[in-house]
C-alpha cells in the first residue's frame, strides 16, 4: 500500500513538473498559452507556424526551461549528497562553511575591484577550499 502511494506521489509530482514547464514557456510578453499550445500542434501536424515565435521559443523560453529544469535536479542531487555523507536529514551547506566560503571569495573579489563574471569564480574557488 505504501509504496503504491509512493507511485501516486511521484505521478503527481512529474505532472506538476510538466505544467510548470508549460507555464515557463508562456511567461513573457510575446505569445500566450493558447499561441503556445497552437505552435506546438502545428509544428507536429506540419502546418505553417509563425516565425517570430518559434525563434523565442526555440532560442529563448525552451532552453532557459531546460536549464531550470536540469539546475533544480543537481541542487536536489546536491542536497542528497549531503544528507547522506553525514546521516543528516536536516544537514545544509553551513555545515562544512560552504555559505562562508562562498561569501568570503564574493567580498574578496568585490574588494579587488573584479568583474561580475571574476565574482563567481572567486566563489566557487573559495567553496573549493573550504571543502
Amino acid at each position: 500500500m505504501k509504496r503504491k502511494k509512493v507511485r501516486n506521489i511521484e505521478i503527481i509530482l512529474i505532472i506538476v513538473l510538466l505544467l510548470v514547464f508549460l507555464c515557463s514557456l508562456c511567461a513573457g510578453n510575446y505569445g500566450n498559452f493558447r499561441e503556445i499550445v497552437s505552435f506546438f500542434v502545428n509544428k507536429a501536424v506540419g502546418l505553417p507556424i509563425d516565425s517570430k515565435l518559434e525563434t523565442v521559443l526555440i532560442n529563448i523560453r525552451i532552453p532557459r526551461a531546460v536549464a531550470s529544469v536540469v539546475i533544480g535536479a543537481a541542487l536536489a542531487v546536491s542536497g542528497l549528497v549531503y544528507q547522506n555523507v553525514f546521516s543528516n536529514n536536516m544537514v545544509s551547506p553551513d555545515l562544512l562553511g560552504v555559505s562562508s566560503s562562498a561569501g568570503c571569495g564574493a567580498a574578496l573579489s568585490i574588494l579587488l575591484g573584479l568583474s561580475q563574471h571574476l565574482r563567481f569564480v572567486y566563489a566557487f574557488i573559495a567553496i573549493c577550499s573550504a571543502a
